[in-house]
């Protein structure tokens, strides 16, 4: 079994949830994958919320157990178990995040705070990588998401003092490092 610890323990939490009587929300994005598998462990009902605005009209629950996709914002999985503890009598909260992707989008929001560029390096399609985007953006507009060295565009570095780079979770380093190598030719040829 090669599933990821921390994937392994938001299940153990969400079946014990639902096995003691709660609603389970699970914080996370509808169609990913490891939600998908996070549902399947819920003996009971569940619910899968991707932001707090998604429970401005839900009426709350007696008993309600939260836990995230491990690729979640703390600050997104904390606003929703705020929402739950306004909404319902018992809250019962399991912060699933990953460590390493916490860190990451602390380390991140930081870099976006000290540069005048931000460049997010790894796939489209990765919820890691979108979420760290995302949360680039909040700070620093001038944020762009890259998947490939193809898809950088030379005016981002025009005039520019300092560009942060943050990879995804999943890219990997030779992706990065072709990326962060045609980034330094674009700034050595322009004018």
């Amino acid at each position: 079994d090669a599933t990821c610890p921390f994937v392994k323990r938001a299940h153990g939490f969400a079946r014990f949830l639902s096995r003691k009587g709660y609603l389970v929300i699970v914080v996370g994005d509808k169609l990913h994958p490891e939600v998908k598998g996070l549902k399947s462990y819920v003996e009971g009902e569940a619910m899968v919320v991707s932001s707090p605005r998604e429970l401005a009209d839900w009426v709350g629950r007696r008993k309600v157990g939260v836990v995230a996709q491990t690729t979640q914002s703390l600050e997104n999985f904390r606003e929703i178990v705020a929402i739950c503890l306004e909404k319902a009598r018992e809250v019962r909260a399991y912060n699933t995040i990953c460590d390493a992707t916490a860190l990451r989008q602390i380390e991140a929001l930081d870099l976006a705070r000290n540069v005048d560029c931000m460049i997010v390096i790894g796939g489209h399609r990765s919820a890691n990588t979108k979420r760290l985007a995302k949360i680039c953006r909040r700070i620093l507009g001038d944020t762009h998401h890259v998947e490939g060295v193809e898809e950088l565009n030379p005016s981002w570095f025009s005039g520019k003092g300092k560009i942060g780079v943050v990879g995804g979770a999943s890219t990997p380093g030779w992706v990065i490092e072709e990326i962060v190598n045609g980034m330094r030719r674009m700034v050595s040829q322009s004018p």
